[in-house]
């Protein structure tokens, strides 16, 4: 009985804190405005791994750019940092004055 109470209590744990994580993850992609980042991406790319890659980058590049910590210089290293974890995962690269047309065509498609 007592292993079956404590199995019992460690089930209740496991379970109350993978619902905290699902809530977390949702609250977090609701605060930074993920989930429309990650539809124009699959909408964009075709490809839910790539919108993954993509979406950890934007996640990434988010909190970059709210660090108070950082200079500017330290933001845009950072920022290019991510960029080529990004290009590496996905083999994805587009030039930087191509970037504002795919954006435009994205949020056509997303109204």
């Amino acid at each position: 009985p007592a292993m079956a109470a404590v199995r019992g209590a460690a089930t209740l744990a496991v379970g109350g804190a993978g619902a905290v994580l699902v809530w977390h993850v949702g609250y977090q992609t609701w605060k930074h405005g993920l989930c429309n980042a990650f539809l124009k991406s699959m909408l964009r790319k075709g490809s839910w791994t790539a919108s993954l890659w993509h979406f950890w980058a934007m996640w990434d590049r988010s909190a970059l750019m709210e660090d108070p910590t950082l200079t500017e210089q330290e933001k845009v290293q950072k920022d290019r940092n991510i960029n080529g974890r990004y290009v590496r995962r996905t083999g994805e690269h587009h030039p930087p004055d191509k970037k504002d047309e795919l954006r435009a065509e994205a949020r056509a498609q997303t109204g």
